[in-house]
């Protein structure tokens, strides 16, 4: 299969479930006459984007199928867009989408981000990673939540840039650890990303 042909699927797919879906074109073509003709959409714009039935809480995503990866600049478009609010990710598949689309359904009742420990030098880190965070997985998200209530830190590493260490309850931390695990490829260019940013 294509990328293309994921695109369409993945169109299909979404739009069966009530939302509204667009497929975008960034770059530049040269006219007939010899004019170039550029989109307007900014480089590493996702190839799809749209809004979620009932909340409109907005949607980007980069279609890839395996071995190809995003770009740089469509992962700092992601990274962007959800540091904002949105849901945005890279997809090799129609049930990712579907995954997503419903996890990030339980955000839409209202969900108050909050760090168990306000005062931390850390808390700023904390927050942003809970927001986005809340745009993945439920569990991920709860498991950072119960792994900071336990005393988790971030702290900077220099492979990774940031890395979390646990807090003196080493047993939630372990029991946790699997869902970390889980999402570890996300997690670590999260934590990257916060690290770049913080720079």
């Amino acid at each position: 299969m294509v990328e293309t042909d994921l695109m369409h699927r993945i169109m299909e797919a979404v739009s069966k479930r009530g939302c509204l879906v667009f497929r975008s074109n960034v770059g530049k073509v040269r006219t007939p006459d010899g004019r170039w003709f550029d989109t307007g959409l900014p480089k590493g714009f996702p190839d799809l984007f749209g809004f979620l039935p009932r909340s409109g809480r907005i949607f980007f995503v980069e279609c890839k199928v395996k071995p190809n990866k995003p770009t740089p600049e469509q992962v700092n478009f992601l990274h962007v867009a959800r540091s904002l609010g949105a849901i945005a990710f890279v997809a090799y598949s129609i049930e990712e989408v579907e995954h997503a689309l419903d996890d990030a359904a339980w955000a839409d009742f209202g969900l108050a981000i909050q760090d168990p420990y306000e005062d931390e030098s850390d808390t700023e880190l904390w927050m942003k990673l809970f927001c986005w965070a809340s745009t993945m997985k439920r569990e991920l998200y709860e498991c950072l939540q119960t792994i900071r209530r336990e005393g988790a830190k971030l702290i900077p590493d220099p492979k990774y840039g940031l890395r979390i260490i646990p807090g003196e309850d080493k047993a939630h931390y372990k029991n946790g650890s699997q869902v970390l695990y889980k999402y570890r490829y996300e997690l670590i260019d999260e934590l990257a990303w916060l690290a770049k940013r913080r720079s």
